[in-house]
């Protein structure tokens, strides 16, 4: 008899320990979250993030033209952003809307100027990179590490490159990586609020 009672209570265990392992497994695959492990709290929203955030009032709708055949430099800028702008997502939901664009996919030559010069007038500035094709030669791409975010019926180019001269390629990557935040709460709170100094927000994230 207590052989039978510990046969059942090993199997009611282990139906349990199952049945909490799916649960684990579905709440994982349908939320996004980010461990901060590092004592600079770079995966972490800043406050004033989350109130703004918080506060928007129409759907912002955001392309990323860092997508295709990059280098991998701007490849982890594309997954920082991606990384960033769910994270948005958690606080704004379907407000924050994006989709990642590769602005060479054209293949007709002709076509694909027209798209550069289309993005170059929108305000994105193009940046000239040197790749490796299948047989190793050196090809030179251009390539648009920026976003244009559209809201309401307004366009607003959004130029995650710092190119500061004085600095190495590497350097200003990791620049324009870790101010990605700061660049894209600030054009989201400026289009949102038009009217309120760009000086409020600029303290306010220094504070």
């Amino acid at each position: 008899m207590v052989k039978k009672n510990t046969k059942e209570k090993h199997l009611i265990q282990g139906i349990l320990s199952l049945l909490i392992i799916v649960l684990i497994n579905y709440i994982s695959s349908n939320t996004f979250y980010r461990f901060d492990l590092t004592s600079e709290k770079r995966y972490t929203l800043s406050g004033i993030t989350k109130d703004i955030l918080g506060d928007m009032d129409d759907v912002f709708y955001i392309k990323v033209y860092l997508d295709g055949d990059i280098p991998i430099g701007f490849k982890r800028m594309a997954k920082s952003v991606k990384e960033l702008l769910d994270e948005f997502r958690i606080y704004a939901k379907d407000i924050i809307q994006y989709e990642f664009v590769n602005p060479s996919s054209e293949e007709d030559t002709e076509i694909r100027n027209r798209v550069y010069a289309n993005l170059n007038k929108k305000g994105l500035k193009p940046t000239n990179v040197h790749l490796k094709d299948k047989e190793g030669s050196t090809i030179e791409k251009i390539i648009f590490p920026g976003a244009i975010i559209h809201y309401k019926n307004i366009e607003f180019p959004l130029n995650l490159l710092k190119n500061n001269p004085g600095l190495s390629a590497e350097v200003n990557l990791n620049n324009s990586i870790q101010s990605l935040e700061y660049e894209f709460i600030k054009a989201i709170h400026n289009l949102n609020n038009p009217v309120i100094s760009k000086v409020a927000f600029i303290e306010a994230m220094g504070s």
